[in-house]
Formats: structure tokens, sequence, C-alpha cells
């Protein structure tokens, strides 16, 4: 998610202003804190490693009906 963001930097930033890994993981965990995005399990805080989230939207909504 750190990565998707630093793709996207121009978005978030203001032109020519660097957007660091550090801001990156510190942006997700306000949405986290905000409750916008939850770790699946809840046992996490956002961190820059192999987890899994999910936009909070997604949860209350329950499972994908096919």
């Amino acid at each position: 998610m750190v990565d998707w963001l630093l793709q996207y930097r121009n978005v978030v930033t203001t032109p020519g202003q660097p957007l660091t890994r550090f801001q990156a993981v510190g942006i997700w965990q306000v949405l986290l804190e905000q409750g916008v995005l939850t770790h699946v399990t809840h046992e996490h805080p956002f961190t820059d490693k192999y987890l899994f989230y999910r936009w909070a939207f997604d949860e209350r909504q329950g499972p994908v009906q096919y």
C-alpha cells in the first residue's frame, strides 16, 4: 500500500514536494485510526509490511455475494 501511495504522490502532495515512505505510512495509519481502513483481523496498526488491510466500508457491507 505504501508503494502504491508513493506512485500517486502527486495526488496527495504539492507538486515538487517529495512524499517520503515514513509520511506514506503515516497517512495510512491516520486512515486506520479514523476508521476508514482496518486490518483484516484487527490485530495490527498500519505497518509497511506484507499484511492485509481493507476499507472499513467493505467490512460493514459484509461478505461479497456472488
